[in-house]
C-alpha cells in the first residue's frame, strides 16, 4: 500500500497515535488479567495446599460456569461477526460509489446496500438475514454489470479514459484504506478485551472459591519513655521464603508520633534474619496511658505482610534537678 505525500505528512501520525493507544490499552488490560492468574498460581504452589481439593474444586467450577462462559463467548463472536459485516458493507458501499465517475452516476445508479447483520445469535434472525443477503448479492451483480456496460460504452466512444476506474480506485484506497484497517483493528482489540473480560470474571470467581483471603500477620510492640523523647526498639526479621527476598518497611505514624526504621530496605537469603531498629518519636505532652502510635508494615519476608502495631506511652518529663 502506498500513500500520497500529504497523507504521510499529516494523517499517518494520527493513525500511529490511534494504533499506539490501542496497543497500550490492550497491554494494560492483559497485565491486569495475568496478575489475577499469578495470584492463583502462587496460592496453588503454596506449602500445605491440598492438591486433590484444588482438582475437585476446579472440576466442579468448570461444570458450574462452563455453560454460562460458552454463552458469553458465543455472544462475543456473534457481535464481532455482525460488526465486521457492518464495517465491510459501509466501506464496500463507499468504494463502489467511488468507482463511478460523477458524470455517470445518474446512468449507473447507486449500488445496493448490504443488509445489516443481526446483533444477536438468534437462529431465525440469521436465517432471515441470509435470505436478504442472497437477494443483495443478486442486486449487486446486476449493478456491477450495468456499471461495466456504461464504462465500456464510454471508453469505446472515446469520452472516458480506460484507466479512469483504476485512478478512482487508487485514490479511494490511498485516502480510506488506512481508516478501514484501523476500524478493523479497533474491532478486533475490542473483541479481545471482551474475551479478557470473560476470563477475568472466571478467574475472580475461581479465586474466590479456592483462595481464602487471610488477614496479614501482626504483632504489637509496647514502648514508653519521657514525653518528647525518641524510644528505639529492635525487631528480628526473617525470610520465610524458599528464595532470596527483598524486604521493605513502610512507616505509618499517627498524629503526634513519628516512626523511623533502619534499615528500611534490605535483602535476605532463605532462612536468613537480621535485626531492624524502630525509632518511635513521642509527643511533647504526656499521654494518659498506652496510645496507638502507628504501625510498620514489613513486606517480602513471607507471602503475607507483617504489620507491627506500636503502642506508646509518653510519661511526664522528670523535674530538673535544683
Amino acid at each position: 500500500m502506498s500513500f500520497a505525500a500529504d497523507d504521510r505528512d499529516e494523517s499517518t501520525p494520527q493513525w500511529t497515535e490511534r494504533i499506539k493507544s490501542l496497543v497500550d490499552d490492550t497491554v494494560e488490560r492483559t497485565t491486569a488479567s495475568t496478575l489475577k492468574l499469578e495470584r492463583l498460581l502462587l496460592a496453588a504452589s503454596a506449602p500445605g495446599v491440598d492438591a486433590q481439593a484444588w482438582t475437585d474444586e476446579l472440576t466442579r467450577f468448570g461444570t458450574d460456569i462452563g455453560p454460562g462462559t460458552y454463552q458469553q463467548l458465543s455472544e462475543i463472536t456473534v457481535g464481532m461477526t455482525s460488526e465486521a459485516l457492518r464495517l465491510v458493507a459501509r466501506y464496500l458501499d463507499a468504494y463502489l460509489r467511488a468507482l463511478v465517475p460523477d458524470e455517470y452516476a445518474g446512468r449507473v445508479g447507486a449500488p445496493p446496500s448490504m443488509p445489516p447483520a443481526p446483533a444477536s445469535a438468534d437462529t431465525l434472525a440469521w436465517t432471515s438475514w441470509y435470505q436478504r443477503y442472497a437477494t443483495w448479492a443478486s442486486e449487486q451483480q446486476a449493478w456491477s454489470v450495468r456499471l461495466i456496460n456504461v464504462l465500456r460504452e464510454e471508453v469505446a466512444e472515446g469520452r472516458l479514459q480506460p484507466d479512469s476506474v483504476q485512478r478512482l480506485s487508487r485514490a479511494f484506497l490511498e485516502t480510506t484504506l488506512p481508516d478501514y484497517l484501523l476500524d478493523m483493528a479497533e474491532l478486533n482489540i475490542g473483541v479481545f478485551a471482551d474475551v479478557l473480560g470473560v476470563a477475568d470474571e472466571s478467574l475472580e470467581r475461581l479465586a474466590s472459591a479456592l483462595v481464602i483471603d487471610e488477614e496479614p500477620d501482626s504483632l504489637v510492640i509496647d514502648v514508653h519513655g519521657e514525653a518528647g523523647a525518641t524510644v528505639s526498639v529492635s525487631l528480628m526479621v526473617e525470610n520465610h521464603r524458599r528464595q532470596a527476598a527483598t524486604i521493605t518497611l513502610e512507616n505509618i505514624p499517627l498524629d503526634g508520633f513519628t516512626l523511623a526504621t533502619s534499615p528500611s530496605r534490605f535483602d535476605l537469603d532463605p532462612a536468613e534474619s537480621r535485626p531492624v531498629s524502630i525509632g518511635v518519636g513521642l509527643p511533647e505532652e504526656a499521654t494518659s496511658g498506652p496510645t496507638e502510635a502507628g504501625s510498620v508494615v514489613i513486606r517480602g519476608q513471607d507471602e503475607r505482610d507483617l504489620i507491627v502495631h506500636i503502642l506508646a506511652e509518653a510519661e511526664p518529663a522528670a523535674d530538673p534537678t535544683p
